[in-house]
């Protein structure tokens, strides 16, 4: 039988062992995995954001911690909709605990009259729809959505490369400037920010799932940006900006302090009436060689990409990213 609570985390045993958990299993057989860290799982169990709210959950089976679970609620937009994230302790698996913290997020979600379940699952490339993940998922009445690959840069990058394609690049964007930003954009520019920003939930691929736009506010990026001070990341933000000083691009990066070695590309995008310059190249290549210049002792970078993004994908092709894993993306609705 599993014991189900939810965990607070300024509990710190609690917090620990479901950080633990969750990690060891999200690295199983997967080198690749890039879990959130301790710190960064209690700060955002801390739901200091007020856009969404994320609770986690510890299952205890004859006092042995064997699972954990995340529900992550849409309060801003989208609020029909919510993630949900069953992990199983390994050696555990396949005794039904994964299935009954699944089934027991459902229904948490539910209860907040959800009728749109995502959830995801990282596999090797060759895996079919026989692989025990995506069987997992499937038995509990998820349907695939789409396809996420993730690819890593190892560093250092290859500066002719980039020197080849910031100059190819340049002759189609001579009408924008650019800007560099360490956390936020200044204040003045953080309205027209979230327009840009609120673009991703339509224009980003997303499956099955449709998605309404984004009602992010600059109160909501400035906490977010707190939380992620907090949990020990360093934002950097290079943005595009039009002749009137509006951003219709940008490229974020952030690295943590609690996660050795690593680099996460977290967003590169490009407003649909401003496509066709090669402002995806330029901010990411700048943003990339700054943060590099920085953080020297950073060993890869890292980003996902829906497998239909073509634009993104010749991007990072181009840049010499290379494809490690791949990620299915699961939806139920009701």
């Amino acid at each position: 039988m599993l014991t189900i609570r939810r965990v607070d985390p300024d509990d710190t045993e609690a917090m620990t062992v479901y950080a633990e958990l969750s990690i060891e299993s999200e690295m199983f057989e997967n080198p690749h995995s890039t879990p959130f860290t301790l710190e960064e799982q209690r700060e955002e169990l801390r739901n200091k954001v007020s856009s969404v709210i994320v609770e986690g959950y510890l299952g205890v089976a004859a006092d042995v911690p064997v699972a954990t679970g995340t529900v992550e609620l849409f309060m801003a937009d989208n609020t029909e909709k919510a993630w949900v994230f069953a992990n199983t302790r390994p050696e555990r698996r396949r005794q039904g605990f994964g299935s009954t913290m699944l089934d027991f997020l459902v229904e948490r979600a539910r209860a907040e009259q959800r009728t749109t379940l995502i959830t995801a699952a990282e596999y090797p490339f060759e895996a079919d729809e026989s692989h025990p993940y995506r069987q997992f998922l499937i038995g509990r009445g998820f349907t695939f959505s789409q396809q996420e690959v993730h690819r890593v840069l190892e560093l250092p990058a290859d500066n002719d490369t980039l020197d080849r394609l910031e100059a190819e690049a340049a002759a189609h964007h001579r009408d924008y400037t650019f800007a560099d930003y360490e956390g936020l954009p200044p204040e003045s520019m953080r309205e027209d920010y979230c327009i840009l920003l609120n673009h991703i939930m339509v224009d980003a691929p997303s499956g099955t799932v449709d998605f309404e736009e984004g009602r992010t506010t600059p109160d909501v990026l400035v906490q977010r940006e707190k939380m992620s001070q907090a949990a020990g990341r360093t934002t950097y933000i290079t943005v595009a900006l039009d002749r009137a000083g509006v951003p219709v691009a940008h490229n974020v990066l952030q690295v943590p302090a609690t996660d050795a070695d690593k680099i996460f590309n977290q967003d590169t995008l490009v407003r649909r009436d401003h496509r066709g310059h090669r402002l995806g190249f330029a901010t990411k290549i700048r943003n990339l060689r700054r943060v590099f210049a920085l953080h020297p002792d950073r060993t890869a970078v890292h980003t996902w990409n829906a497998e239909t993004n073509s634009a993104m994908v010749a991007i990072n092709d181009a840049i010499g990213f290379r494809a490690v894993t791949v990620g299915g993306e699961y939806v139920r609705t009701f």
